[in-house]
């Protein structure tokens, strides 16, 4: 951090919350290599190309956009994030009730702060729980918006499993696993179904480590532009009302590092 748990209503699964720091410290040297057959790899990268290519991913420097849970209509869960994907600082605010809850983080190192505000100012509230369940949020909530990009990452497995049936059709599928290296690798799994439209994910299902587990599908809705890039912004669970909705996307041009030290910064960023 620059000097001066989750979805809690009927939990999706809770992978989705254990996410590991491999899908987010993807340059670390340590631990397991990314394995995949060819044609897996192959449809990996192209999806990327697809989306916009890296050299349009890695000019999204800035991302800021709200995780929101819909049930039946009702929003049931909000979190806001502002991430400085370069140098890995990172905010993350929570209205929960009356409070707002703030967490200021360097995630690469998973240091950082927490406060909450009061009629007296923001308050110091800093534990190791607080700051380990504000990087389960941001694994979480970036892995949604960013899944499609985080195939080929060190400590992954990707398969290819050709033609499989998912909500009465039928398309080409990737599984992603995870390589045994610890007590901490999750044992979850995800299929992504890919459109024969467009060639980018119709959706995806997750399976949790459990070995009575039934995968739950959500289809992607909605992408965005954001940039020159294309990210997935609304995922609609098969057979139930509830929806995951990126809101409020862009990617600012700039960020002051103030935003990321002082919970009371304004955060307001400078528009691309």
């Amino acid at each position: 951090m620059p000097s001066d748990r989750q979805i809690h209503p009927r939990p999706i699964s809770a992978p989705l919350l254990t996410l590991l720091a491999l899908a987010v410290l993807a340059g670390c040297a340590r631990g397991p290599k990314h394995e995949g057959d060819a044609a897996a790899d192959w449809i990996a990268h192209n999806l990327v190309k697809l989306m916009g290519g890296e050299d349009a991913l890695a000019d999204l420097r800035f991302l800021s956009f709200d995780f929101v849970v819909r049930e039946n209509g009702a929003v049931t869960l909000r979190r806001s994030h502002l991430w400085d994907r370069r140098k890995g600082y990172h905010r993350l605010e929570e209205l929960r009730g009356n409070q707002l809850h703030v967490t200021l983080m360097d995630v690469d190192t998973r240091e950082g702060a927490s406060f909450v505000q009061t009629e007296d100012g923001f308050v110091d509230t800093t534990t190791p729980e607080s700051l380990a369940a504000a990087f389960d949020s941001f694994t979480h909530d970036t892995h949604w918006l960013l899944a499609a990009t985080r195939l080929l990452e060190p400590g992954t497995k990707l398969e290819y499993l050709g033609q499989q049936p998912v909500a009465d059709r039928s398309f080409e599928t990737l599984k992603l696993s995870f390589i045994p290296g610890d007590e901490l690798t999750p044992q979850d799994a995800y299929w992504f179904h890919l459109s024969p439209e467009d060639g980018l994910p119709w959706g995806w299902s997750v399976a949790p480590d459990r070995p009575d587990a039934t995968p739950t599908v959500f289809q992607w809705t909605e992408w965005q532009e954001v940039g020159d890039f294309k990210l997935p912004v609304r995922f609609e669970e098969q057979g139930a009302a509830r929806q995951i909705v990126i809101d409020k996307l862009y990617s600012p041009a700039d960020v002051r590092t103030i935003v990321f030290a002082q919970p009371d910064a304004p955060t307001g960023v400078i528009p691309r």
